[in-house]
């Protein structure tokens, strides 16, 4: 590809009616995209984020640490921090996931 040589990189269009999707490897995971377009406005947007990607798997996670944390008799204070753990694992801090 050439570098752009000048700074105006705007492209004249007309909106038309239609639909687009797209997929992106976003740091967190896949991300999904899906637009409908009618009369020149956003008639539709979806968007399935990374997290509903890791929404089971992250609850099995929890249901695991919690039945390794929490007693009948007492709920063990490392609970806070497995959880933590947990959550980090599938869906990191956009600066963690970055680095």
């Amino acid at each position: 590809a050439e570098p752009l040589d000048h700074e105006d990189t705007a492209v004249p269009y007309t909106p038309r009616d239609g639909e687009g999707y797209g997929l992106v490897e976003a740091p967190r995971g896949p991300l999904i995209h899906h637009y409908c377009i009618e009369n020149g406005l956003i008639a539709q947007a979806e968007f399935i984020i990374p997290t509903v990607h890791n929404a089971l798997a992250i609850e099995r996670a929890l249901r695991v640490a919690a039945e390794r944390y929490i007693t009948a008799e007492q709920v063990d204070m490392e609970l806070e921090r497995a959880v933590g753990r947990v959550v980090r694992a599938f869906d990191p801090c956009i600066a963690c996931a970055t680095h």
